[in-house]
């Protein structure tokens, strides 16, 4: 079509090539404008200012270090790749590859290491045979809380601050401390203030009272809390 319009102006009736060809005028008027009758390629790639590798670089950065902010991965890309865009075009591309912004958990250093895992692998073996050998197992374990609470948001007039008077000190903690088995809950007591090594020992000593098994058939799991320390002391 467009070829027959631009032959069309050389004899001067272009015009009625177009509308016998349903082409709207104005459309014509541009290829003659253009006075070419080859046909341009149209869709395709268009050029892009952040490229793949770019991203994948910005990828690697926060895989090393998941708390660089967007400025600082803007100046890692003008320093390192010579390339400078703009936060939200930061933003953007990471949100492309669904990196959102998340609050951070403190991981250990130690918390998967070799000598850890090791531990691990102790631990259930020990389990395990204890289980063997027909056990009974008793995990023991304790909680606090504070019932020293209050609101922390309150009404005041506009400007001013709320304020409310509170005692100088809170009250004493409530230990919760419990032990149980593959039956159910074996015992537990309730007490008001610190829980100290002692305590603890004067807690297990009224356990293993109330336990009816022999001694030599009962297995005390426990934590390495520092309470727990003196608790193989116990006779």
């Amino acid at each position: 079509m467009k070829k027959r319009v631009l032959a069309a102006a050389e004899d001067g009736d272009w015009k009625s090539v177009a509308a016998a060809n349903g082409i709207p005028l104005q459309t014509a008027y541009g290829w003659l404008r253009g006075g070419t009758t080859s046909i341009t390629p149209r869709g395709g790639s268009r050029y892009k200012k952040v490229t793949p590798q770019h991203v994948e670089k910005m990828l690697d950065w926060l895989s090393e270090n998941p708390l660089l902010s967007l400025t600082q991965i803007k100046q890692k890309l003008a320093v390192e790749e010579r390339l400078t865009v703009s936060i939200t075009t930061i933003h953007k591309k990471l949100d492309g590859q669904f990196y959102t912004l998340k609050k951070v958990i403190a991981e250990p250093v130690a918390m998967n290491s070799v000598i850890n895992k090791d531990k691990r692998a102790t631990y259930v073996r020990t389990l395990m045979t204890v289980i063997g050998e027909n056990k009974r197992l008793i995990y023991m374990d304790e909680s606090n809380c504070n019932l020293f609470l209050r609101r922390s948001q309150g009404r005041s007039r506009r400007g001013t601050r709320c304020c409310v008077k509170v005692a100088t000190a809170r009250g004493s903690n409530v230990h919760v401390i419990g032990a149980i088995s593959q039956t159910g809950l074996v015992f537990w007591e309730r007490q008001r203030g610190s829980f100290t090594k002692d305590k603890c020992c004067e807690w297990m000593r009224r356990l293993l009272r109330t336990v009816t098994d022999e001694m030599e058939r009962i297995v005390i799991v426990c934590d390495n809390a520092p309470v727990h320390v003196d608790l193989e002391k116990v006779t």
